[in-house]
């Protein structure tokens, strides 16, 4: 099977025909991943029916037939599949657009947005290169009006060194900052959804009101940064956080969001280690493996969160919620024993 044709957003009405990237009709098997109700399929020249005027749709290309494909229902030519994605929010298009970029023809019914690693090249000069130097952002920045909010989105900044910039309240919005170093830069309140920051340095960088929704930041460090008060629903595996502030940081799983799979802050062999996680809430959240000795958890929310295999020796668990959390491997103070006593698989875990 090729891979996708190219990206392309448009809108489409609920009585228009479904075309392929030529704008003809299809006459093969078009699958529809529909973002509310899961997968549809419809074939030949049936009309793609959208419940509520217009929407957002993103065309992720057209595939060639596989080999024990019949012909289409119009013409010698083999059937072809059409994977689209609809959604009335064109931030959800594009995120679960990189999920099925090379996808085969037919997915299940649900979509888990934080699986977004597989089908991407990561090779691609989008996730390599910059179109922008320091010495252009440095001209946006002086250039902004004082009530303009200074847009990035969707700009590929890989690899650039952007410390201690005034990025304050900036749209970074599905932004491309693969090994950029942002390192002690000002994010407050920025908007950072969808960004792919793959190794990035975030280190004492000040991040407190941000909003990493969906953002992809495996192996990024965070050392000494504030992301106090910061949403934090994305993919954090193997990122630093060690000295960090996540008071009152929200990485719970978004409930609302079930269509795009389980949103939550995805932390797997995180370094937490001397953080402050006070009041941060975290119910639902990944932190399998991750290690947060003498980190400040109290009255932090870990209820139905998974810490499986985690080191929280010597963290400071006042008022923390661990109702339904899952402890099996994990590492605990002895002591600390009755923090988990709501705990699931507390007889598992290794009470040091």
């Amino acid at each position: 099977m090729r891979g996708a044709r190219g990206l392309s957003d448009f809108a489409a009405d609920s009585d228009e025909f479904a075309t392929d990237p030529r704008g003809d009709p299809c006459g093969g098997t078009i699958v529809f991943v529909d973002l509310i109700a899961g997968i549809r399929s419809f074939t030949g020249r049936e009309r793609a029916r959208e419940r509520g005027g217009r929407f957002a749709v993103s065309l992720i290309g057209v595939h060639a037939a596989r080999p024990e494909a019949k012909k289409g229902s119009h013409g010698d030519a083999p059937e072809e599949t059409v994977m689209m994605i609809f959604s009335r929010s064109r931030r959800a298009v594009r995120l679960a657009a990189l999920m099925l970029g090379a996808a085969a023809p037919f997915f299940p019914a649900r979509v888990l947005a934080q699986g977004m690693m597989s089908g991407v090249d990561l090779a691609t000069p989008a996730f390599t290169q910059a179109e922008l130097s320091r010495g252009d952002i440095e001209r946006l920045i002086a250039e902004r009006k004082p009530d303009q909010r200074l847009d990035l989105a969707g700009k590929s900044l890989n690899g650039l060194d952007l410390s201690k910039l005034d990025l304050q309240g900036a749209d970074l919005h599905g932004a491309r900052l693969n090994h950029a170093n942002l390192s002690g830069a000002d994010l407050r309140g920025a908007a950072l959804d969808d960004v792919w920051a793959l190794g990035a340095d975030f280190s004492g960088a000040e991040l407190s009101g941000a909003r990493l929704f969906g953002a992809q930041m495996l192996h990024a460090s965070f050392d000494r940064a504030n992301l106090s008060g910061a949403r934090l629903a994305g993919d954090f595996t193997g990122a630093r956080f060690a000295g960090a502030k996540l008071a009152r940081a929200d990485g719970s799983a978004d409930m609302k969001n079930q269509s795009m799979g389980l949103m939550r802050a995805v932390m797997r062999s995180a370094d937490l280690r001397g953080a402050d996680l006070a009041r941060a809430n975290f119910s639902r959240a990944d932190l399998e493996f991750a290690r947060m000795n003498d980190a400040d958890l109290s009255r932090a929310d870990f209820s139905n969160a998974d810490v499986a295999g985690a080191d929280l020796r010597g963290a400071r668990l006042e008022g923390a919620n661990f109702d339904g959390t899952d402890v099996a491997s994990a590492h605990i103070d002895a002591a600390a024993a009755k923090d988990f006593s709501r705990a699931i698989n507390l007889d598992r875990a290794l009470k040091d």
